[in-house]
């Protein structure tokens, strides 16, 4: 009896192919996977720091804008996410300087972006979620606050 063993070879040739394949591709999805990862954390920390500094300008901007303690306002709009997720912003002062925090947990490291500033008037705690905020001076208190709007 005669052995063909002519198409075993094609056979072998075409399951190798894929499975090399297979496994390049893998490889391919979980290097992009991590590669937009990256690019989303990326995002998120630029996005944050971006509305730090909007939000130090507009807590200067009043501080300029009002010198006689006049309870003047205006309505800042900011993104109401950063990343797909929510966010807050934290107004802590302390003696020297006032600190503004931009938290979210739209990352893997819950980040949060710390802002510094000095300003004339005093500046009260405050604590807002993103999006539209009004930003105000408080004759009541007799300082600039940030307020939901």
């Amino acid at each position: 009896m005669i052995r063909d063993n002519r198409a075993v070879s094609t056979a072998v040739s075409h399951a190798i192919t894929i499975g090399i394949t297979s496994i390049m591709l893998t490889g391919l999805m979980i290097g992009a996977s991590q590669m937009v990862d990256d690019q989303r954390q990326y995002v998120v920390e630029r996005g944050l720091e971006d509305v730090s500094t909007a939000v130090v300008s507009d807590l200067m901007r009043i501080d300029q804008f009002n010198t006689t303690n006049a309870p003047v306002s205006f309505t800042a709009e900011h993104p109401e996410r950063i990343g797909g997720s929510h966010y807050s912003i934290d107004v802590h002062p302390e003696p020297s300087e006032t600190i503004v925090f931009v938290n979210s947990s739209a990352s893997v490291r819950h980040d949060s972006v710390p802002v510094r500033f000095t300003a004339e008037s005093d500046v009260c705690e405050s604590t807002v979620d993103g999006g539209k905020v009004e930003v105000a001076y408080d004759t009541d208190r007799d300082c600039i606050v940030l307020r939901e709007n």
